[in-house]
């Protein structure tokens, strides 16, 4: 089944004062949806997050010239964000591991994925070579407990201080 919709692709637009549009992307049925969108520095090329029907996200690098594209070899749950570095082949974003929100920063040359030691992550971009800002998205979870054949109206109990064993690491 097609996750595709026309609203969810990449559009290339020549003239922004005409209404003429190109899609550029999913141009059979394809069982992704594009998401984010950051052009390269020297703007040959687009990095481009991608939802799948596997709700695992790619990152591809699609090449305006010719058309083609190449998958990053990463796969995570719920990308948030993605930029190009002002001038150097380097990638940033964020994603969902674990509930928590994490920045990385993927060298296009060395094939590397670097974790930024920050948390909370999300939608970043670069401002210059050094600095990056980004939306602060942390969020508390709690376990909650209701009683569903209670007759009164209650609260739920909070159990936050409560330590489970990991699971996944």
């Amino acid at each position: 089944q097609s996750r595709s919709s026309a609203s969810s692709d990449v559009y290339k637009r020549q003239e922004l004062k005409t209404n003429s549009t190109q899609r550029i992307t999913c141009l059979i049925d394809c069982n992704y949806t594009d998401e984010s969108v950051a052009f390269s520095h020297d703007g040959n090329y687009l990095a481009i997050s991608r939802d799948t029907a596997t709700d695992y996200e790619h990152i591809v690098i699609y090449d305006l010239k010719n058309g083609t594209e190449n998958q990053l070899p990463i796969s995570l749950f719920e990308i948030r964000g993605v930029d190009w570095h002002p001038n150097q082949n380097k990638i940033l974003f964020a994603a969902i591991k674990y509930g928590q929100r994490i920045g990385y920063e993927f060298d296009l040359d060395t094939d590397s994925l670097i974790k930024l030691a920050q948390t909370g992550i999300s939608f970043p971009i670069y401002a210059n070579e050094n600095t990056i800002f980004y939306h602060n998205w942390e969020i508390d979870t709690s376990i909650l407990r209701v009683e569903l054949d209670s007759r009164v109206a209650s609260t739920p109990v909070s159990y936050t201080h409560l330590t489970l064993p990991t699971i996944y690491s």
